[in-house]
């Protein structure tokens, strides 16, 4: 079974919640919903889509 997601919402990778495309911040939480450039723990670069920080590991969901 394959899930669909609407482009024009984005899900919070904090609590869910799912928000307009083009919000910066979620309505529910408060979490940042774009992510980090870099690393905040190694300040490697990151891919825009990247969950965890390939040089260090370090968790990037919920630092968005």
């Amino acid at each position: 079974m394959t899930v669909e997601s609407d482009p024009a919402t984005q899900a919070c990778a904090s609590c869910a919640v799912t928000n307009a495309a083009h919000a910066r911040f979620c309505k529910a939480c408060g979490a940042s919903l774009q992510p980090p450039a870099s690393c905040p723990a190694c300040q490697a670069s990151v891919p825009a889509d990247a969950r965890f920080c390939q040089a260090c590991g370090v968790r990037l969901v919920g630092a968005r």
